[in-house]
Order: structure tokens, then sequence, then C-alpha cells
């Protein structure tokens, strides 16, 4: 199917590093809960309650191990589930639309008059984009954001470096600026036995920018150490908090396409 070649452009996110393929990592043991731990642990909540929508414009990049695919992006995003991202080319003409309503999830190709459609778990997300993830893990991601922020408890890694924390009770470690608790990187790794763990994927937030009362990484980058791509995400504009049309996620009233079932 050559969606491949069409959704993780438009869905992401996303963004930067190597296309080979990555040797297994360890995980460092974690440590205390110490009160630089508790500090970013605020942060992270605060900054997840301050964002409830977000629209944006966007410079999408996606390599894979032949090439590299660039498009603009125009983003909405109502958490924690619903996003749309529009790509358009330099006439401004969408050219090819994906997103979810939470229970949906969807992607359009106006070229070829087709409509993809099924549920949205992580199983359909990753039949269309390779991606190992769930919808609301990817829209906090797209939102610059911890997933599943609101119940994140931190401690300190023990001999790594500073700034370095591991999220209880949850495979994924991340990183912050010591002086400022920006968050700089999130790993979140698969169980691979009692040895060690295997990186699932990485994420990488650059270009803190203040909007509104608080401050938003322009860029996102995501990288999946065992496939062999990585996605690069510019924001242009962002905008928190307006008002958002929840018929934006569901397009079956406005394109009558020929519609194509994935769940099968």
């Amino acid at each position: 199917m050559k969606t491949r070649q069409f959704f993780p452009v438009i869905m992401i996110v996303v963004l930067a590093a190597a296309c080979h393929k990555a040797p297994p990592r360890t995980a460092e043991t974690a440590g205390a809960r110490t009160p630089q731990a508790i500090l970013v642990e605020r942060d992270i909540k605060e900054t997840d309650a301050r964002i409830r929508t977000l629209r944006g414009l966007a410079e999408a990049v996606l390599v894979d191990s032949e090439d590299a695919r660039q498009t603009d992006l125009a983003i909405v995003i109502s958490r924690p589930n619903r996003v749309r991202a529009d790509a358009v080319d330099t006439l401004a003409d969408v050219w090819a639309a994906a997103g979810t309503d939470g229970k949906r999830m969807w992607l359009w190709l106006p070229q070829k008059g087709k409509l993809y459609r099924g549920a949205a778990t992580s199983k359909n997300l990753k039949r269309l984009a390779a991606f190992d993830w769930d919808i609301p893990e990817l829209v906090s991601i797209m939102a610059g954001l911890i997933p599943d922020a609101r119940s994140v408890e931190l401690d300190e890694v023990e001999g790594g470096k500073k700034g370095h924390f591991a999220v209880r009770g949850r495979p994924i470690h991340i990183w912050t600026d010591p002086k400022t608790r920006r968050i700089t990187k999130i790993v979140r790794f698969k169980p691979d036995g009692v040895g060690g763990r295997d990186i699932q994927y990485e994420v990488e937030f650059t270009d803190y920018r203040t909007v509104g009362d608080g401050e938003f990484p322009y860029g996102i980058g995501v990288t999946f150490p065992e496939k062999p791509c990585s996605f690069h995400l510019r924001y242009k504009q962002v905008e928190f908090n307006a008002p958002v049309d929840v018929s934006l996620f569901k397009p079956e009233g406005v394109w009558r396409s020929q519609t194509v079932k994935i769940d099968q």
C-alpha cells in the first residue's frame, strides 16, 4: 500500500537523526526523587495543563533509507486524542490530509480520490505509518509534551548526566537543560528480557520560544533506531487554546471520495 509514503509525512511530528540501525542501548538505573526531580515534574504537569488546543504551520521532513521528502503542514490539535494535519504544496493546495477524532483515523488523498479510514488504534497507526505508539502519545509529542504527563512521577537517574530523569513505572527517560529545566530529549525503551532495554523511539525538543505565557519547542524530532527513517518537524507559527471546530476531525461529510477500510 502506497499510503506509507504519505501518512508519516502528515501525521508527524517529528524529526531528526540517523537512519541506520543502531545497536541496543541500556537504560541506567533510576535513583531517588530529588528536589530537582520534583521541580521538573511540576513544570511538566503545569505545561501539560496549559495546552488544550494547538493550531500551527510547520515544515515536515521525512528521511528514509532512500530519500528525503518535505512538505508544509497545517496542524490542528485538540487534546488528548484529536489531530489533523493537511499537507500543502507551494501553491497552498492540499495534496494529502490525515487525522483522527479519537475514535476513527483517516487519510485523504485528493489526487487519488480515496479516503482511507479505520479505528483509531495503535495497530492501525502502525499498519499505516509503522509507528509503534498510540494516538494520545502521538498527539502529545506533536504538541511538544511528555506523553501522559498528568501521571508523571520522576526519579533522578543515579550516575547519569545532570538533568537525566526516569519516569516511575514506565520505560521512559527524559533529559532536561539543568539551568532552565526545559525538556531536551525523551527516550522510550521497550523491555528486552532482563539484560537491558532496546530503544523504541527518541524525541528531541529544540528551539524553545515564548508562546503566550509559556515556552514551546519549535523544533520536534523523532527517530526510530531500529528503523531506517527519521522525521523532522519545525513549526513556523503556533497558537494555543483557540476554539477548534470538532468537525475538522471528521472528514466523511465533506469529502465524497471512494472509501478504503484499513481495519482488515
